[in-house]
């Protein structure tokens, strides 16, 4: 902070003169930094006692009042200065407050209160982080505002010295101090009144560092209060909508949960009242959004703390709304989310908060989630059972089963969903939505996860058609994968006993669409004589044609990295025709004939016989099949 003395201009007042600095503003005129290399005296030792008691005194306040109040008064009582305030500076009205004052002399005219900075010394003040001397307030046309207050209540010289810190509402601090007699600099007590004010901004600090570390203390106790509270109600309440209501008063914003191991979604306030009333919303997430915000709790924004943009269809109304996901996990496993729903440039919610409701929800979730994993293991166990054949007690698998829902005495068709290339977390999950579309049917339907498909077991009393429920679960797969997928229904079932060839047949037809390339709900009828041939691909039979025919191209393929059954199939599936061949896989024709003859070389194979393009064809057909379903 700098610090202000005379010229040394004989015969003349320096503090008077109106002089020039070089690089400063007019209101700077008056005012000289002291040149360096100057001898600045040293501070009298009652200054230093008076400067001890003072830091004593102001430590001592517990309130920023307190210290401010005690600052104005020392320098007033301390120095030849007879009146002092403080004041905080608010940019956006441009105004400085006056926030404590020492008068003694309280006779008079009411004090101003507010000045206005664009005629006021403080702002410089703090610009330039120096003293602003005013040496005669009623003769200066610089500060019209001092100038018109100095005559009023008769007072001469003005001090403005920034105070080196802000109040509680983070605005900066100046201080005012005001002589009835025009001071010499000898009488000005810069040092002094400087050492006292960082006394006082040392205690300010001090004390709002005290009051901040008070309320984090404060509010880190109310919300493990809070948080216990709450872990308690999800302990012992099975419900996730009274969870759901206490989690949502945690935040400003709507709220919406999502149990996604117990089907079941708790809508919130709606996040556009102005334009989806809360009604509307709760029917709008129990309707035709459910998709969508099943959607966004298991894929969206990985949590990110950010809002991103979530597009939800509500019935014929688009909304597009900003969300954050907040995933619920139990062991590794995804079992719920919350979203929050906020509106553009909404900040991101405060992190503790969240994860007090994410523990909370992740308690009252457990639940959902060690139900379904024992109803997935217990069904999964029993139809692996059933459809493995061979168990002597059928009683006993029929009362396993009655547990279930399921009447074993009553006629029942098999589906069976391929999720051969899925990974086990996404056949979990689709398993969970299968049950749920179930569970909204009235006929008795079950699911289970058996030999990496998912074993749909559906009562079918008329024993003929197809039941609706049927269409309705292909739906919910082809949504859930984002592609149709493969699906086959099963022969009619009338006794446990059939359910082993009924489920051998649905996995040879799996097998036949993979290999085809087929999707959708599939059949036997759907592929001919093969499921027939494939009944018997088994047997050592089939395996030793399959051997004789093309076993040889198969290993040469495999030791050499060659692609000569492909290229066979491939030619045998275009009808023997080169160029249609060739164009299917990316060849030139003369690269296709060499490998044509390259098989006959190599392995004697003879083309223009239809029988054994045939044969071919079929054992071709046969090996893929056979180890796919094996």
């Amino acid at each position: 902070m700098h610090l202000f003395a005379e010229h040394s201009n004989a015969g003349e007042d320096p503090w008077l003169r109106r002089g020039r600095i070089d690089g400063c503003r007019p209101w700077y005129r008056k005012a000289r930094p002291i040149r360096a290399g100057a001898v600045m005296p040293v501070m009298e030792l009652p200054a230093a006692r008076t400067l001890r008691r003072m830091a004593e005194t102001l430590n001592a306040c517990p309130d920023p009042a307190g210290i401010l109040s005690q600052l104005v008064e020392a320098i007033c009582r301390n120095t030849g200065w007879t009146t002092a305030g403080v004041m905080c500076i608010e940019e956006n009205d441009g105004v400085a407050l006056v926030i404590a004052r020492y008068n003694p002399n309280r006779i008079g005219p009411p004090l101003n209160d507010r000045w206005t900075l664009a005629t006021s010394p403080t702002r410089m003040a703090l610009i330039h982080n120096a003293p602003v001397l005013i040496p005669d307030a009623q003769t200066d046309d610089d500060f019209p505002g001092y100038r018109d207050e100095a005559r009023e209540r008769d007072y001469r010289s003005v001090a403005v010295l920034p105070l080196g810190c802000c109040d509680g509402h983070g605005r900066q601090m100046v201080l005012s101090v005001q002589s009835p007699r025009v001071m010499t600099p000898a009488d000005y007590d810069l040092s002094f009144i400087e050492a006292l004010a960082g006394l006082a901004a040392i205690a300010l600090e001090k004390l709002y560092r005290l009051e901040e570390e008070q309320a984090i203390t404060s509010r880190a106790q109310a919300a493990r209060i809070r948080r216990e509270e709450m872990l308690r109600n999800a302990l012992a309440e099975d419900s996730l909508s009274l969870i759901a209501g206490e989690v949502a008063t945690l935040f400003d914003c709507p709220v919406l949960i999502v149990d996604l191991d117990g089907s079941e979604i708790v809508p919130g306030r709606s996040p556009a009242p102005e334009t989806l009333s809360d009604a509307d919303w709760a029917r709008a997430v129990a309707g035709p959004a459910r998709r969508d915000i099943l959607r966004l709790a298991r894929h969206g924004g990985c949590g990110a703390p950010r809002f991103s943009e979530a597009v939800l269809d509500c019935g014929g109304r688009r909304l597009v709304v900003p969300a954050q996901r907040v995933a619920i996990e139990v062991d590794g496993h995804l079992t719920g989310a919350l979203i929050l729903f906020g509106a553009p440039g909404t900040p991101a919610p405060d992190a503790e908060e969240v994860e007090t409701a994410r523990m909370v929800l992740g308690v009252q979730m457990l639940r959902s989630h060690v139900r379904f994993r024992n109803a997935t293991e217990t069904s999964g166990e029993l139809y692996a059972e059933i459809v493995a054949g061979g168990c002597r007690d059928l009683r006993a698998l029929g009362g396993r089963m009655r547990r279930l829902g399921m009447n074993p005495d009553a006629p029942a068709r098999l589906i069976a969903i391929d999720l051969t290339d899925e990974n086990a977390e996404m056949a979990t999950d689709l398993l969970n939505v299968l049950r749920r579309a179930m569970g909204r049917q009235p006929e008795p339907a079950c699911a289970a996860l058996v030999d990496s498909m998912i074993l749909c077991h559906l009562e079918d009393p008329a024993g003929a058609g197809e039941p609706p429920l049927i269409r309705r679960l292909i739906d919910e797969t082809q949504w859930f994968l984002g592609r149709r997928p493969v699906a086959v229904s099963g022969r009619i079932c009338t006794a446990l006993t059939d359910y082993a060839a009924a489920w051998a047949e649905c996995r040879r037809i799996a097998a036949l669409a993979r290999q085809f390339g087929r999707d959708g709900l599939l059949s036997a009828r759907d592929f001919g004589p093969y499921p027939m041939l494939l009944a018997a691909a088994g047997t050592g039979e089939v395996r030793e044609f399959v051997e004789i025919s093309v076993g040889a191209i198969l290993r040469h393929d495999r030791s050499h990295g060659t692609q000569y059954l492909a290229t066979l199939a491939s030619f045998l599936d275009q009808g023997c025709r080169h160029q249609a061949c060739a164009d299917a896989l990316g060849l030139h024709v003369t690269t296709l004939r060499y490998r044509l003859a390259r098989l006959s070389d190599l392995f004697g194979i003879d083309l223009s016989v239809p029988e054994a393009r045939f044969s071919l064809g079929l054992a071709i057909r046969l090996s893929g099949v056979g180890a796919a379903s094996a």
